[in-house]
């Protein structure tokens, strides 16, 4: 049984094949799962305040981290995320990093450049909650104007921030395989760095 006739696009046998189920469903499956646009989708929602003082870049003790994205070739993985940071005193960044490796952007001549958000200890008040999110060009630090940003509504939230107005998500290339896709996050001299009401979601496309 060949199984070569598309019907929408999926494989289907002839009247005069020969009865051969679990060819059937396989070819089936392997179509299906072939025209998918989204290969993998994954989120992590932690509502918790956590912390840390590292000066290099860390996950949280509950980490912002969706694990085996599987990219395909020619893919892309698309990250979203929202959280409110703050911290004492100091600035604080957070960046992505697909495993091991903090992404990168390119622009401005020269090698691509790693990609963080960094607070601005004078245009935010070190007490007070800011919205930390991605945007297209990776992940933003929104300015408070010295004022806490209020917990996250429960129904229909823009992912973004209403100061710089801009959000959404991020695309990132990168070689087909899986990954494990987490926010890090770091002190700039060992000050504490505070973050709560993290989403994250994690998805990887196909474009075959």
């Amino acid at each position: 049984m060949t199984l070569t006739t598309p019907h929408y696009e999926f494989r289907y046998p002839e009247n005069t094949d020969p009865p051969a189920g679990h060819l059937q469903i396989k070819a089936l499956a392997e179509d299906v799962e072939d025209s998918m646009v989204i290969r993998s989708a994954k989120a992590s929602v932690i509502a918790a305040e956590q912390t840390t003082t590292s000066t290099s870049f860390v996950e949280l003790g509950t980490p912002d981290r969706c694990e085996d994205i599987a990219l395909p070739t020619d893919g892309l993985i698309v990250v979203t995320y929202q959280a409110q940071i703050k911290t004492h005193a100091v600035s604080a960044s957070a960046a992505i990093f697909l495993g091991s490796d903090q992404v990168k952007i390119g622009g401005g001549g020269g090698a691509a450049a790693v990609q963080a958000a960094t607070t601005n200890v004078a245009g935010n008040d070190a007490t007070e909650y800011a919205a930390l999110h991605t945007y297209a060009a990776g992940l933003n630090v929104d300015s408070n104007g010295g004022s806490a940003e209020s917990a996250p509504v429960t129904t229909g939230q823009i992912v973004g921030g209403r100061a710089a107005g801009v959000g959404g998500s991020v695309r990132i290339f990168a070689a087909a395989g899986s990954y494990d896709v987490a926010i890090k996050f770091k002190s700039s001299s060992g000050g504490v760095v505070t973050v709560r009401n993290r989403k994250l979601w994690v998805e990887s496309r196909a474009y075959a």
